[in-house]
Parts: structure tokens; C-alpha cells; sequence
């Protein structure tokens, strides 16, 4: 009998009664109010950020404190591409501020890509040899790690750490900017991440110790260095217990 009582209003508003015929007034008030619950309002307050060449929208993100998907749905972004020039509403700013940049260099300044000089593995061999800044499940500014941070020269050689094919790329992956992923037997991945630039192809198939980028200070590194994951089947595991 509820649901009877709730329904019969419904049922006689497109019969042609005097009774209860709407009033073009009413009718007007009524969408006036759901105008009102519709509407998106955006905030008030914060400063338009004009982009610079070279900025990324996770670096600028990184700059204000702010998170990627929610400047991307005030500014109707549909990805991570950015032009020079365009600007971007960062709500709850009071001041512009520059974004850092990557490090840009001259072509003919890059250092010679050394050939990897250690002898082949049955497991992992290390993609740089450096010092490890940052342990797998440390804290690392934003949340746990992954992978872990090896401290590397801007545009060094990054070496394959198994032989395998290259799965995937991307230039400006979320937090790790400019990324390879290399596939091997049993499972097994690996990812370079906050690279300079890729020396690979998608599909290509690469061996241990073969050179497949240079090492960078993309994403949101805040040095150059190589942001190194190891998957086994899926699931993020200790880098460590590959390498030798």
C-alpha cells in the first residue's frame, strides 16, 4: 500500500485535471532547483600556473602538494600531455611556482654509453652500478617503494638486467617518468623507471647487459638515478634477492 500511496501523485500529473495541473510558476521554481543541485562548483581560490617547456603535470602537481587526478578533473585533462603556455587552475594556491624541470643537455654533451664489462648470470645483474639511495618498501616521499633507488650519473648506460623483450614504455608514467619494462622467462619482469631517454624499441628483443636507456632524473626524481623494479608474476618483489 506504500509503494501504492507514493506512485498515485505520479500517476495523475498527465491527466488533465484543474486539480492538479502543475503551475507554469511551480515548474519553474522546481528546475531552478535542480539547476542548483547539478551545478559543478569549482573553487574560489588559487592561481592560474602557466606551463613552461620541459614541465610535466606530475612535476607541477609535485610543486603545489597536489595530486595528478584531481588537477586533471578541474581542468578537464584528459591524460599527462602538456603545451607550453597553457595554463592550469591549481586550486588552493595563493602563488605561482615553477615547476622543476628535468635536466636538459645538448645531444653532443651526453656522455659515451658504456657496453656492461661483468660476466653474464643465470639471475639479475645489477642495471647500474651504484649505491642503493632508497630500499624496496622504504619510504620514500610520497609511499612505500616498490622498487628500489639506485643513485646513477645523468644519461649513464642502463643496463638490461636479464635477457628478455621490451613490454612496454612510457614517457611520462606516474611518479617515474620516462619508463621501460622488460620481459623475461618464468614471470619475470623488470622496470627502469626516471629515465633520460629509451635506446630500445617496443617488441625488441634485448640481452643481458645490453644498453637500453640513460639513466635520468624524469618523473619525480629529485636526482638522476634509476627507479628499478623486479615482478614476479604480477607481484612487486625485493630487487635484492635477484641481483648478483
Amino acid at each position: 500500500m506504500r509503494t501504492l500511496y507514493l506512485l498515485t501523485p505520479l500517476l495523475f500529473l498527465g491527466c488533465n485535471h484543474s486539480k492538479t495541473a502543475i503551475k507554469e510558476q511551480d515548474t519553474q521554481i522546481s528546475v531552478e532547483r535542480i539547476d542548483e543541485r547539478m551545478r559543478v562548483v569549482l573553487p574560489r581560490e588559487g592561481v592560474i600556473h602557466i606551463v613552461q617547456q620541459g614541465e610535466t603535470l606530475g612535476a607541477i602537481c609535485q610543486s603545489y602538494g597536489k595530486v595528478e587526478d584531481a588537477i586533471r578533473k578541474v581542468n578537464g585533462l584528459q591524460g599527462n600531455q602538456l603545451s607550453p603556455g597553457q595554463g592550469l587552475f591549481i586550486p588552493g594556491a595563493s602563488k605561482a611556482i615553477h615547476a622543476a624541470t628535468p635536466v636538459v643537455v645538448e645531444t653532443s654533451a651526453l656522455p659515451d654509453l658504456a657496453a656492461y664489462a661483468g660476466p653474464s648470470q643465470s639471475g639479475l645483474i645489477w642495471p647500474v652500478k651504484a649505491k642503493v639511495n632508497v630500499q624496496f618498501r622504504q619510504q620514500d616521499f610520497f609511499a612505500r617503494s616498490d622498487g628500489i633507488n639506485i643513485a646513477a650519473p645523468f644519461a649513464g648506460p642502463v643496463w638490461a638486467a636479464q635477457s628478455g623483450v621490451v613490454a612496454y614504455q612510457d614517457d611520462d608514467l606516474l611518479g617515474l617518468g620516462r619508463v621501460i619494462v622488460l620481459q623475461h622467462e618464468g614471470g619475470l619482469y623488470t622496470l627502469y623507471g626516471n629515465l633520460y631517454e629509451s635506446r630500445v624499441e617496443t617488441g625488441q628483443q634485448v640481452n643481458q647487459g645490453g644498453v637500453i636507456a640513460r639513466s635520468g632524473n624524469s618523473g619525480r626524481a629529485r636526482q638522476p638515478q634509476l627507479h628499478f623494479r623486479v615482478y614476479q608474476n604480477s607481484t612487486p618483489a625485493n630487487p635484492i634477492t635477484f641481483l648478483k
